[in-house]
């Protein structure tokens, strides 16, 4: 019997305390959990090893919910976004906010890669993500233009957050 500390917990305990999900219901509890930003890394690790049946109602419902907590995710990020970027000082400041946003959009990106969903079906969310990291990084480029030093545009173009 060896010593184990009382606070914290092992990898392999904490990945058990989240329910691998295989039914529409575990789904939406893992969805309220993302939407929440609770345990996100187990969450997703969940998602991943997670299976539902793909059958008329249910594949419509359980979309319809991925979605919409993915889409909250992003309006999140967004304002974080937002707010990092006005009390940024410097540039590290400005890079840890970089950071976080392609941090968020990656783990967006593997919510909406999970096996479960049909690959034709996964193709279209995964463009979806994609193509709001690409839009994000055209806005903050078009928005650095403005700055005379370059170094904003130099920064934003060599920290970009669609490279997830």
């Amino acid at each position: 019997m060896g010593y184990r500390p009382a606070a914290g917990r092992g990898q392999e305990e904490t990945q058990s305390m989240i329910r691998t999900p295989s039914t529409y219901s575990d789904w939406i509890s893992l969805f309220d959990m993302l939407k929440n930003h609770d345990s996100d890394e187990d969450v997703v690790a969940a998602m991943e090893r997670g299976t539902i049946p793909w059958q008329s109602g249910v594949a419509e419902r359980f979309t319809a919910k991925m979605i919409e907590a993915v889409n909250k995710r992003l309006d999140d990020a967004s304002d974080r976004f937002k707010r990092n970027m006005a009390h940024a000082n410097g540039e590290s400041g400005l890079l840890q906010t970089l950071n976080a946003m392609r941090k968020e959009l990656a783990l967006m990106k593997r919510v909406v890669s999970v096996n479960a969903i049909p690959s034709d079906i996964r193709g279209k969310y995964i463009s979806m993500v994609t193509k709001y990291a690409d839009d994000a990084q055209k806005s903050l480029e078009d928005s650095a233009k403005s700055d005379r030093t370059g170094k904003l545009r130099f920064l934003i173009r060599n920290h970009p957050v669609n490279r997830i």
